[in-house]
Formats: structure tokens, sequence, C-alpha cells
């Protein structure tokens, strides 16, 4: 098993949160993890915590808005970059945070695709948006998540490739188009949404955290958008133990929430 860890960045600068997720994540995974950044953007910050930083650049049109970004999520190019090296790719935006490493586990099971689930789930179309119309020809999807997303590279690159035009006018986001060939694919394979669960948390922790039977999955995404509260025991606890958290950055959640 190998896994090149990818943050993708667009900001010179941090948020507080944003440095302690990039800390966090330099305390469990200490190799093979690369910055994606748009040419020319300085990524002094980032490397003043972590010097040891790997980088991939691209071009910057792929960072300019949500949109262009998951056309870069959906370009074959950028898991080819890691393809030499590595079987996986560990999808880690910095609203994301790791409660532990152990990917060994998921690496080591016959799927392509792993992310948070979703529930009730969504409805995704490889041609329709409009609402209307997804109810009547939508397949409903309960895991994706790409924000903290961990991808086998040849089948990504081979569904790619054999759905280049399809990915060319997805019209959802990026990880709506894994999901829904995840589950409608032959030969490229989502993981069920319990397994989902025990890989991520993003939205409804509390009640993933129940059908996990309260075992934390090895990471949880979308924070502090979503339900700091539900974080807020579990994450400070862990801040004094990691190295280059200060006084200010030990503060990110409230602790009266």
């Amino acid at each position: 098993m190998s896994c090149a860890v990818i943050i993708p960045v667009y900001r010179s600068c941090m948020t507080p949160f944003e440095k302690v997720s990039l800390l966090r994540l330099r305390q469990l995974i200490h190799d093979d993890v690369y910055l994606i950044a748009p040419n020319g953007l300085c990524l002094d910050e980032y490397l003043r915590l972590w010097p040891d930083l790997r980088c991939e650049r691209f071009d910057p049109r792929y960072f300019a808005s949500i949109a262009s970004y998951n056309k870069l999520m959906l370009s074959p190019d950028l898991y080819l970059r890691f393809a030499a090296g590595y079987e996986w790719v560990l999808i880690h935006q910095l609203d994301a945070f790791l409660f532990h490493a152990d990917l060994s586990r998921f690496c080591n099971s016959s799927y392509d695709y792993f992310g948070a689930p979703w529930i009730p789930g969504q409805l995704v179309h490889p041609v329709f948006s409009n609402p209307r119309l997804l109810k009547l020809f939508g397949t409903r999807v309960t895991v994706g998540n790409g924000g903290l997303s961990l991808r086998r590279i040849l089948p990504t690159v081979d569904l790619l490739t054999s759905k280049r035009d399809g990915a060319d006018r997805w019209s959802h986001n990026e990880d709506g188009f894994y999901a829904y060939w995840g589950i409608r694919s032959k030969s490229f394979r989502s993981c069920p949404l319990e397994v989902a669960a025990l890989f991520a948390f993003e939205r409804d922790p509390e009640m993933l955290y129940r059908l996990n039977g309260q075992v934390l999955p090895l990471g949880c995404h979308g924070l502090p958008k979503y339900t700091q509260e539900f974080y807020t025991s579990i994450i400070n606890p862990l801040l004094p133990d990691i190295e280059g958290v200060d006084s200010e950055l030990a503060c990110i959640f409230d602790p009266e929430l």
C-alpha cells in the first residue's frame, strides 16, 4: 500500500483552523504529503509550519472557483502526477481534521473510493441538474464528500478516461461524479455507507458516531463550518500534544459552546 496525501490550496495565508489541520496532519503522517497549488502562489506560510512539504503546481485557472476546482478533481492529469510512485491519493482539504492515521484498513480493501456518508443521500445524474428531472431520473448516492477522500489512482484514471465526455459535462460537484459511477460502474467501486462512516464524518456526526458504535472515523471534513459543538470536546484535548499549536491556535473552538 502506498498513498500520497494531497492538500489543495489556493491562498497564501491560512486561517487558524487550517494551521491546526495542517499541524495535525504533520503529527500523524510524516511523508508523501504534497501541496496542490496554482503556479505562482506563495507557499511560505505553509512551509514555515512544515518545511518538508512537497508541492505539485497546476494552471491557476483550476483554482479560480469551485467549478474550476471540480475540473481539476475530474482531470486524469492530477492523478497521473502520482501514478508512478503511489497506488492511492488521500485528498485532505484544510477544513478536515484527522483522528488517526490507519489508512491501511481502507487501502487494503477492494473499494476504489472512500468519502464521508451523505444521509439521506443526494440525487445525481450525468446530464440533468434540474431538480424536477433529478427527481424523475436521478440516482440517489449516499457516499461522496471529496474534501477528505481516498481514491485508488489507476481505477480513477481509467474511469475518467472512459467517461471523458461525461466528466467534461458534469454539472454537480466532482465528488458526485465518483459517487454516481461508484455504484453504476463495474470497474470502479465506491465503499458502502457503513464503511464510509468508519472513514469520515461530515454532516450529522452525532448520528454517524452512534452508527459506528461510538468509534471515531479516520477524520472529519467541513470544520469549523459544520457541528462545531460535537467536535469541541474531542479535538480540544488533542491540541496540547500537537507540535506547533500555540495558545492562539489552541483557542480555535470556544469551550463554552
